[in-house]
């Protein structure tokens, strides 16, 4: 007769978990890839979950109910919606509409394709729109610009844009541009039936015009593609450098002292238009050079050195330090002194806050990060940054302090607001992805900084490829410009 020992009732027990293991790697391992079409049925149950989620988790929407009512009858009309299926990519752009009254500008949605694009680039230019080849030359050199798309004015085609837009930025051209690209949904949106062709009429701006049909695009336009690198620049010298993770810039390390020799040459540019990270130091640094208002609390000659305080959304899952990687102290753990400054600050916000809103929380320049041998020297040169919605966290901070300085430029588009923390979740049928903007910050006067657009001195689509004389050339037109 057999008999079981302790041992072998371990083992047995050890051999059992590592099989269930194994059944469910294969089981995760042959999960099925999200639907390429959704039912109705699935859409509710997607939308369902995203109002869930706005309720919990959204700062702005907290902030604004009215906001959140009008996110809400967008949502019961696409959840409503008569058609029995929908592509998962078009889904996505409905959810832009659905998140736009929300006014959440760095909110994000990911697999956003639609069926059909227009087989031109748009771009903004004297009053008009120019109709682009892929080589970002007129259409038609005689006829440069774009008067209607399908018979109809273009005029209605970017109030129908404006609908997949948060208020914010709906006037903002280049973000225009992108949803004037996705054809398939603006047909939609407007009530044009669907065709593998699309008409436009162009134009010279003095009363003569040329139509041409042009076959459709099926595959999403380069300019619309996310960027995998932050350079576009051809033709450049020393003097460019380009940033993606702003928490690897360290003093002392071989790109600071490189960046330091580049300051005080005439020139020097920063391409920070996929910049992000929470690196603290960069700001700082180039703080010293260019900010003798922002200098001084580096150097301890201000009392107070809090430039910005913020709140954020509790929830079951949300941790008391949510925003300590964003450099932020907590309320309670201040000196009076600091608290005082927040309360002040405080009476000076006219923004409600409810119950679900954490305690206040502060960031402090850090005094540390600067030693005294790098501070302020004499007469640095001129200082562009390149920007663009792709600028969050630590970027925006720089790009919002930046705006303020005397010999910097700012060329790009305007920024997000992105300043704070965001929460992440994927509706169950589709497999989207949502990111919503969690937490709020207000400068020490008040001021709301999450989700308003730090705008460019320059306005210049950051797509487009860049060459170093352009760059000066941009720079000195604008310098004679503000003198005057």
């Amino acid at each position: 007769m057999m008999k079981f020992g302790h041992q072998t009732i371990i083992n047995g027990f050890g051999l059992i978990m590592l099989i269930s293991c194994i059944q469910l790697t294969f089981i995760a391992l042959r999960s099925e890839p999200p639907k390429a079409l959704l039912s109705q049925q699935e859409i509710h149950t997607d939308l369902v979950l995203l109002e869930q989620k706005i309720a919990t988790h959204s700062s702005l929407a907290a902030i604004a109910p009215q906001h959140f009512e009008q996110f809400k009858k967008r949502a019961m009309q696409v959840a409503n919606s008569p058609r029995t299926t929908i592509n998962r990519g078009e889904f996505a752009i409905q959810l832009l509409k659905v998140l736009a009254p929300l006014d959440d500008i760095s909110s994000r949605v990911s697999n956003i394709r639609a069926k059909q694009y227009l087989p031109i680039t748009l771009r903004q230019m004297d009053g008009g729109w120019l109709a682009l080849n892929r080589n970002d030359e007129p259409l038609d050199a005689d006829f440069p610009f774009i008067t209607h798309i399908d018979g109809l004015p273009l005029k209605r085609w970017v109030a129908a844009s404006q609908q997949f837009l948060p208020p914010s930025i709906q006037s903002v051209a280049t973000e225009q541009a992108k949803i004037l690209r996705m054809l398939s949904i603006l047909r939609q949106e407007i009530g044009i039936s669907s065709s593998e062709t699309v008409r436009l009429t162009l134009s010279d701006q003095q009363q003569h015009i040329r139509q041409l049909s042009l076959a459709v695009e099926r595959n999403i336009p380069r300019a619309l593609q996310p960027s995998k690198t932050t350079t576009n620049f051809n033709n450049t010298p020393e003097g460019f450098f380009s940033f993606n993770d702003l928490s690897q810039f360290t003093l002392g390390n071989s790109l600071e002292q490189s960046l330091k020799r580049s300051l005080f040459s005439p020139i020097t540019i920063l391409d920070l238009r996929h910049a992000y990270g929470n690196g603290e130091q960069l700001l700082a640094w180039l703080a010293s050079y260019y900010s003798p208002a922002v200098a001084a609390p580096l150097s301890g000659v201000n009392l107070s050195n809090t430039y910005a305080i913020a709140r954020y959304r509790r929830a079951a899952n949300v941790r008391g330090d949510y925003l300590t990687p964003m450099n932020f102290v907590p309320y309670d753990s201040l000196s009076r002194q600091d608290q005082y400054e927040v309360d002040l600050t405080e009476q000076q916000i006219e923004t409600q806050f409810d119950d679900g809103f954490s305690q206040w929380h502060v960031r402090k320049w850090q005094q540390q990060a600067l030693p005294l041998h790098l501070l302020p020297q004499p007469k640095p040169g001129k200082l562009i940054l390149l920007i663009g919605p792709g600028c969050r966290q630590q970027c925006q901070w720089i790009a919002h302090f930046a705006k303020q300085w005397p010999k910097t430029v700012l060329i790009g588009e305007p920024t997000r607001g992105d300043f704070g923390k965001h929460h992440h979740f994927k509706l169950p049928s589709s497999g989207i992805t949502v990111a919503i903007t969690s937490s709020i910050i207000f400068d020490m006067v008040g001021q709301r900084l999450s989700g308003v657009p730090t705008k460019p001195d320059i306005e210049l689509p950051i797509d487009e490829i860049l060459y170093w004389q352009g760059i000066l050339a941009l720079v000195n037109a604008h310098n004679q410009t503000s003198s005057h």
